[in-house]
């Protein structure tokens, strides 16, 4: 006997993700021209009052990360709990609603937005994580040289300019080397020494 298939409930007038996506898009021009502008207002005072040191820098540029996306979510919220759609929506002429048709609960109308922006931070973290991971392993099969393809083809090389405008090429000797692993923590200090016998120095 088989097994009878779950019935799906259709659902007439629903919008199309092309339409969706659209209007997610004027929301989030909308973030970037009005939100962003009055979250950096708002926060000035909070970097004036960290400094300038570069840990300053990261803790703040954290902190505006997270208080940017926090007002999306409650501009989104408010907006979808009291009319029932964003200003992206009423451009293309759509709503949110519950199973009944109604507009969503503010508890709803706030699960809904904080969903989305996780989700969406979730994907752009995965995208940017295989982005670097791609890169890395680009980068490390650049060789030696750490020539790029048009590099190779043409034989040339991205060098250090020194003050007087001339290529200046840096040789890294075994001494340099070494130093470099013992300053790292690659090597123990046991190794470092046996290593600078075996140099001579």
């Amino acid at each position: 006997m088989k097994a009878a298939k779950s019935v799906q409930p259709v659902i007439p007038g629903l919008a199309s993700p092309y339409r969706r996506l659209i209007a997610r898009g004027i929301d989030l021009v909308i973030g970037w021209f009005v939100i962003l502008p009055l979250s950096i207002v708002v926060l000035i005072p909070i970097s004036n009052a960290m400094g300038e040191s570069e840990s300053a820098k990261t803790a703040f540029g954290l902190i505006f990360a997270g208080f940017f996306v926090l007002v999306l979510i409650i501009y989104d919220t408010v907006m979808t709990a009291l009319l029932g759609r964003t200003v992206g929506k009423m451009a293309l002429g759509l709503r949110v609603v519950d199973i009944n048709g109604d507009k969503l609960t503010l508890g709803n109308a706030f699960l809904r937005s904080l969903l989305l922006y996780f989700f969406g931070v979730v994907i752009l973290f995965g995208i940017v994580i295989t982005a670097s991971i791609l890169g890395w392993v680009f980068f490390a099969g650049l060789g030696k040289h750490q020539q790029f393809p048009h590099e190779k083809a043409t034989k040339s090389y991205v060098m250090m300019k020194s003050k007087s405008g001339v290529v200046e090429v840096i040789k890294v000797t075994p001494h340099d080397d070494l130093e470099r692993l013992k300053d790292s923590g690659l090597i123990s200090e046991e190794e470092y020494t046996r290593k600078r016998k075996e140099l001579g120095y």
